[in-house]
């Protein structure tokens, strides 16, 4: 498969949106890294990232591993992509896969949210975010289940920007480890305040659209 036989196909499964500027570079990205990967399933990636996850999780209390917590997460980031471009690819996009992805989405936001809780994060503040995260995750699977299946709105709090937070909070960690309650606590209020701007855009937007059908 071409490159863009790939977009056109990506395109397809997501709603005909078109990917432009950085979604363009990424997607090409995916495309370069997957090349020497194309025999590995898609399913298999998608698992390693659940376990991997949990892994950190584990390693998390010690603060002399902070950097490897870090690369970690970068890491799930990466596999995240990779899943999904190895299945187009493979020709391999099936129900099963969606929902195993899905899953493990979960899994991933979940254990980043107990790593930062584990290094010192506001418990209080760390479940507001996990919650609103997980309702935000939520309501586009409730949507689908009543029809709506467009892509509807990529929000500010999507699973790249969680990777994000969590590679900076464990990154700012191993750099300055006497900080570690300090950055920890303002990464959790940073998840807080960017799930919430995106819970009240995709609520918005499907109060509207689904009102209106």
């Amino acid at each position: 498969m071409e490159y863009a036989d790939y977009e056109s196909a990506w395109v397809s499964l997501h709603g005909q949106a078109q990917p432009t500027g950085l979604i363009r570079i990424w997607l090409r990205l995916m495309f370069l890294i997957t090349t020497p990967l194309i025999r590995v399933r898609p399913n298999a990636v998608t698992l390693s990232s659940g376990v991997l996850a949990l892994a950190l999780v584990a390693a998390s209390p010690a603060a002399d591993l902070y950097w490897v917590i870090a690369v970690g997460i970068f890491v799930l980031g990466l596999l995240d992509g990779i899943d999904g471009v190895l299945a187009v690819r493979r020709n391999a996009v099936t129900e099963w896969g969606g929902f195993l992805d899905s899953m493990m989405d979960r899994v991933v936001d979940v254990a980043i949210l107990a790593m930062l809780l584990i290094a010192g994060a506001n418990p209080i503040v760390t479940l507001i975010a996990g919650t609103l995260t997980l309702v935000h995750e939520y309501m586009r699977t409730r949507a689908a289940s009543v029809g709506y299946r467009r892509i509807g709105k990529v929000t500010i709090a999507e699973k790249p920007t969680r990777i994000i937070l969590g590679v900076i909070a464990f990154t700012a960690c191993a750099i300055a480890p006497s900080q570690t309650q300090a950055f920890m606590d303002i990464c959790a209020w940073a998840w807080l305040w960017l799930a919430f701007i995106g819970f009240t855009q995709l609520f918005a937007l499907y109060r509207r659209e689904l009102r209106a059908n």
